[in-house]
């Protein structure tokens, strides 16, 4: 009997994956794998396409080298989480090459969600959410500022991420969606629920509870050189698409500076100040 059809379905885009994958994706995913018929929405397909092992790492070293000229990067010295995808848009199809196709790298679909959610408004953060009264709250940082300390502190609500988040434009609305990769046991998977943005929060860890409005320039250098996933090994027009929505993001959502203690509950200020922040508003 043939194996049924599986569906990856992240941020509300579902993706027809090769049968014989999800033995590689069960722990990681169960929580966001379907059924193909309990699945309604159209979807993408994945298709995987073997090339011989030489014209593999040659296609993927030449497009990386290409791609990075302007950067003063050494190509030995970063892990390249490239791989040579095309994407036929008109027919939903990804096709995937590989000198091995059946196995795909750890970090092969989270880069491929990247490019899906770029081509729907959509864009992978390293950030941690908080949603509280079905709001989402964003809290963007580097490894060791602090997010998954704020997901801690945060465990009175629900926490939807403390690592990596899906942000995606739905009908003039910023909305933040729960990804499979977590850090923490506690964060809750809700792979079917989206959540309004309401803030975002730049992280850091401090001994002092303290917020500061930022411009909308300064929040978008920050996200740009930080806090997207794989954005230096996107290629064009998706890279200009990533750029344009955080543009829009920024311009959507108020943002802070945000400096927090390790073991304070940093809400009623949090609420402060976006109160405060509207009531301002109001009066300009």
């Amino acid at each position: 009997m043939k194996n049924p059809s599986i569906i990856l379905k992240i941020a509300g885009l579902s993706l027809k994956i090769p049968s014989f994958l999800k033995i590689f994706l069960e722990d990681t995913f169960k929580h966001f794998l379907f059924p193909e018929h309990k699945v309604k929405s159209h979807f993408w397909h994945l298709e995987l396409k073997r090339i011989k092992k030489r014209d593999f790492y040659k296609e993927k070293f030449f497009a990386l080298k290409k791609r990075l000229a302007n950067f003063k990067i050494d190509l030995k010295k970063i892990n390249p989480y490239y791989y040579p995808i095309k994407i036929d848009s008109q027919n939903k199809r990804i096709l995937y090459f590989s000198s091995n196709t059946k196995k795909v790298n750890s970090s092969f679909i989270p880069y491929l969600y990247s490019l899906l959610l770029a081509l729907n408004k959509g864009i992978l953060l390293h950030a941690a959410c908080v949603v509280k009264q079905n709001k989402a709250y964003l809290f963007l940082g580097s490894t060791g500022e602090g997010k998954s300390t704020v997901a801690w502190l945060s465990q009175n609500y629900l926490v939807l991420s403390d690592d990596v988040l899906a942000v995606k434009k739905i009908k003039n609305q910023f909305i933040a969606f729960a990804t499979p990769w977590k850090q923490k046991p506690f964060i809750q998977p809700k792979p079917y629920a989206g959540f309004p943005l309401k803030a975002i929060f730049f992280l850091k860890k401090a001994k002092r509870i303290f917020f500061k409005p930022l411009k909308k320039e300064a929040a978008l250098v920050r996200i740009l050189s930080s806090h997207i996933h794989f954005f230096l090994f996107t290629e064009r027009p998706l890279v200009d698409k990533l750029f344009f929505t955080a543009v829009d993001l920024v311009k959507s959502i108020p943002s802070y500076e945000m400096e927090f203690m390790k073991d304070k509950d940093f809400w009623p200020n949090l609420e402060r100040v976006l109160i405060n922040n509207k009531y301002a508003k109001r009066r300009a």
